[in-house]
């Protein structure tokens, strides 16, 4: 390596910065020799991580900035993280590696919420702005391109005075923006300057918005009105904008001293200007993605394509539920040509009635099939229809995709393989059937795909659909009397056990069965594909009867997740590091089941058919079973 000339060193030590987001690559290779660490360096300092909240945060600060003069390396900072995101890994484990993201977020890390009483403690503990001065000093020192502020506290007028007078281009990311003046009582007020300033700062690039119509203390919020107008231009450099329902838990005693929300005036509801809601031009912002509580409602969307030129955006997100109208109405957007920008799409599942459901099949085809061609695509409960228009119209050029909520058969697989060529990250629902050719096919098909390199599997145990319709069965709450319906529940049990036994063997082994069939794999080089998820749909209603709490303990000691990755090393690749997913969840779940399984609740209806497939050897239920082998391994 100390051979290599330095130019050729630092752009090494660039890519394993990019490509790894925990930089224990960079950090190792650092440490190697005199000649890495001083090719590392900027690429070492050019992110940095402040933790704001922390206690000793002065102490943390004096012996950062000591670090750095010593390696002569402020000039290569142009990231900071301030706050306490950066610190909080544990919350995003289960949604890491998700097939589906937003390019526009990669820069910032993942916003979580933070709780309605965490939001209150932090607007009553305000700190003074001569507690932040250091740190606006120590800014003032650097030549930032993008700031993240994820502190729970308000951003310091200090600090956004120095970004405006020294740095105007700096990109502003704050994560839980939540301007506390705008949480009043029953009289409007105007907002205080120094949230009126970071509302206005033409660095303001990038939001996380909690909002909700009152607050935890039983005030108005007024932060989602306000976010409107910031992306109506007011923040004239606003390009990406999360929404987060934030609505605290209903308390009684709260709900009655309430007093009537007075609608929206402005930011100055006190000066006599006059206050008009519909802004006279609409902004420009590039991303919007909304978090409901609930769902999202026709009147959510339109009050935003009030505020926003929808042509205008690259990516939209809603998450929850949405209302039928809101589907119409992106429809008639696409058609009208309304939406030529977008790119990135992540729609939920519709709410509302059973016709309403069936209704947004035609909908949503029409709008799959009116977009243009887009590059991410995430959907829920889609049909035949529309799954053939999003290959159809998107596949040739989707690199993302998501669907949730709809099995795809093995031909389904083939169609999606060939209709997407480029697909770089994928995440999809597909039945198991004990192992056999069929299910091998589908690991086998989706090997094939050239460019996958993150694949998410949701590996289901039972083709049974519980029907919501008219016609409907009821769901009865304990066994049939009838012999038949005995039979066949018994045949569905059976399935139902052998299909959610996933243990770390057979996770290794579909790992194996996918990555052997890739093109590079066979031509001798490393293929593309370096993770796999694997989850395990849990069942709690099966031939139309509710199961009882001992099966569904059952399944969840059985059916496991597990994150599969291929050794990045080209002399290791052939090794595979597999890693169970919230087993610490599973481990205490199981403390609440008996060990023998007859005492297991409603054993009665599953336990022989448990020992029929797992003989008991004496080490206890929990330990004798294994998953039956794929046909390929048995072959």
């Amino acid at each position: 390596m100390e051979a290599l000339p330095l130019l050729v060193l630092e752009l090494v030590y660039e890519y394993l910065g990019q490509c790894e987001p925990h930089r224990a690559s960079l950090v190792a290779f650092a440490s190697a020799s005199r000649v890495c660490r001083a090719a590392a360096r900027r690429e070492r300092f050019s992110r940095l991580s402040i933790n704001t909240d922390d206690a000793e945060f002065d102490k943390r600060l004096e012996r950062l900035e000591y670090i750095l003069d010593q390696a002569n390396s402020r000039a290569y900072i142009t990231v900071l993280e301030l706050g306490t995101g950066a610190d909080d890994q544990a919350k995003c484990e289960d949604n890491k590696n998700n097939a589906l993201y937003v390019s526009w977020t990669k820069l910032a890390p993942d916003f979580y919420p933070v709780s309605s009483l965490q939001a209150w403690k932090s607007r009553n503990e305000r700190r003074p702005d001569e507690y932040w001065q250091r740190l606006a000093q120590f800014i003032s020192g650097l030549h930032l391109r993008d700031i993240i502020w994820m502190s729970t506290a308000q951003l310091p007028c200090c600090i956004l005075a120095v970004l405006h007078k020294q740095m105007p281009a700096c990109r502003l990311h704050v994560h839980g923006l939540d301007f506390h003046s705008l949480h009043q009582q029953d009289i409007l007020q105007d907002i205080e300057e120094s949230d009126y300033m970071l509302a206005t700062s033409p660095c303001l690039y990038n939001v996380s918005v909690l909002y909700s119509k009152y607050d935890a203390t039983g005030w108005a919020n007024y932060n989602r009105e306000a976010t409107l107008q910031l992306s109506a231009g007011l923040a004239p450099n606003l390009k990406h904008v999360s929404m987060w329902d934030n609505t605290p838990p209903p308390s009684g005693e709260i709900i009655r001293q309430r007093p009537t929300r007075p609608q929206w005036q402005g930011f100055h509801p006190q000066s006599d200007g006059e206050w008009c809601e519909i802004p006279q031009a609409k902004g420009q912002i590039q991303d919007l993605a909304i978090n409901a509580l609930y769902e999202v409602s026709g009147l959510d969307l339109a009050s935003w394509e009030c505020h926003t030129d929808f042509s205008i955006l690259r990516s939209l997100q809603l998450e929850r539920l949405m209302e039928l109208d809101v589907l119409k109405r992106l429809a008639d957007l696409a058609e009208q040509d309304g939406l030529s920008r977008l790119r990135s799409l992540s729609l939920p599942a519709i709410s509302g009635e059973y016709v309403d459901r069936v209704d947004a099949e035609s909908i949503m085809t029409r709008l799959c099939a009116s977009l243009h061609p887009l590059v991410e695509l995430g959907i829920v409960a889609p049909g035949p229809m529309s799954f053939e228009a999003i290959l159809e119209r998107h596949g040739h050029g989707l690199q993302v995709l998501c669907i949730e909520d709809f099995i795809l058969s093995a031909h389904q697989v083939i169609q999606l393989r060939d209709s997407c060529p480029r697909i770089r990250k994928l995440s999809i629902e597909m039945l198991r059937s004990a192992g056999d050719h069929v299910e091998v096919r589908i690991y086998q098909t989706l090997g094939s795909m050239r460019y996958l390199e993150n694949l998410s599997l949701m590996l289901k145990c039972t083709d049974y659909r519980e029907d919501d319709g008219p016609d409907a069965p009821c769901i009865l709450g304990m066994p049939s009397n009838d012999e038949e319906d005995q039979k066949a529940m018994a045949i569905a049990i059976r399935k139902v056990f052998i299909n959610a036994a996933v243990d770390e063997s057979l996770a290794r082994s579909i790992f194996r069965q996918i990555l052997a069939t890739h093109a590079s794999v066979k031509a001798g080089l490393p293929p593309k594909l370096d993770l796999i998820r694997l989850r395990v749909g849990i069942v709690s209603v099966l031939n139309d009867q509710r199961m009882g709490m001992g099966f569904e303990g059952v399944l969840e000691w059985i059916a496991r997740s597990w994150i599969c990755r291929r050794d990045p090393r080209d002399t290791h690749q052939d090794d595979v590091k597999i890693e169970e997913i919230n087993s610490d969840t599973r481990l205490r779940n199981s403390e609440l089941l008996e060990d023998d399984m007859d005492e297991l609740m409603e054993s009665e209806q599953f336990a022989d058919i448990w020992k029929s497939i797992w003989p008991e050897t004496g080490a206890g239920w929990k330990e004798e079973w294994q998953s039956i082998p794929l046909t390929s391994a048995k072959d």
